[in-house]
C-alpha cells in the first residue's frame, strides 16, 4: 500500500495567545525558540504528552513576564529532563548509592553524582555544589509556580549553565543550535 505523505495538513488554528513580549524582546524570543528546539529533539515525534504541552504553556507565561530569563530557561530544563525520563541522578551516587556529604562530582556518562570511593572511567569530573544539587532537586519537586519564586545565586546560576547544556548534549548526542543564541548577550 502506498501512503501519500507522512506530513499533516492543517487547514485552520485560532490563535490564543500573541506573547507580544517574547517577539518584541530578543531575548525572550531566543528562549522561546530554545524551548521548542529542545522538545524537539527530546521529545518522540507524534506522541501527546499533556504534561509537556503544560510545561510548554507555563514556560512561555513566565517568559513573557519574568524578568531573570535564566531562571526560567534553568526550570523548563530541568523540569523537561525530569518528564522526559534524562534527570540526573542526584539524590546519591550513581553508582554505590551511598549519600554523598562532601563536594560532589558529577558524571555526564553516568548521569549523576559519583562519590570519590567509585572508580570509574570518566577522567574529567564536574564539581557540583550542594546548592546546585539543591536547586535542580527543589525544581524537579516543585510547582512550577514555586520554581520561579526560587532565588539564585550568580554561582548556583553558572553551575546550572554549565551542567544542565553539557548534560542535554551530552545525552541528546547533539547540540541545541538557539543555545548559543540565547548566550550570546552573557
Amino acid at each position: 500500500e502506498y501512503s501519500r505523505s507522512s506530513l499533516h495538513l492543517i487547514s485552520q488554528a485560532d490563535l490564543k495567545q500573541y506573547y507580544f513580549l517574547i517577539r518584541k524582546d530578543y531575548k525572550r524570543n531566543m528562549a522561546a525558540h530554545y524551548c521548542l528546539e529542545l522538545v524537539d529533539s527530546i521529545m518522540p515525534k507524534e506522541q501527546r504528552n499533556l504534561k509537556i504541552y503544560k510545561l510548554i504553556l507555563n514556560y512561555l507565561e513566565s517568559l513573557e513576564f519574568v524578568k531573570d530569563i535564566d531562571k526560567v530557561v534553568h526550570a523548563f530544563q530541568i523540569k523537561i529532563l525530569l518528564l522526559s525520563g534524562f534527570s540526573p541522578h542526584l539524590d546519591s551516587c550513581v553508582k554505590c548509592n551511598r549519600k554523598i556529604h562532601s563536594k560532589a562530582r558529577f558524571s555526564l556518562k553516568d548521569g549523576g553524582l559519583v562519590c570519590s570511593s567509585c572508580p570509574t572511567m570518566e577522567h574529567r569530573f564536574t564539581l557540583i555544589s550542594k546548592g546546585a544539587v539543591s536547586t535542580i532537586l527543589h525544581v524537579e519537586q516543585s510547582s512550577w509556580e514555586n520554581s520561579m519564586k526560587l532565588g539564585l545565586t550568580a554561582h548556583v546560576r553558572k553551575e546550572l549553565k554549565y551542567l544542565l547544556n553539557h548534560f542535554l548534549v551530552y545525552h541528546l548526542e547533539k547540540k541545541i543550535k538557539t543555545t548559543r543564541f540565547l548566550h550570546s548577550s552573557d
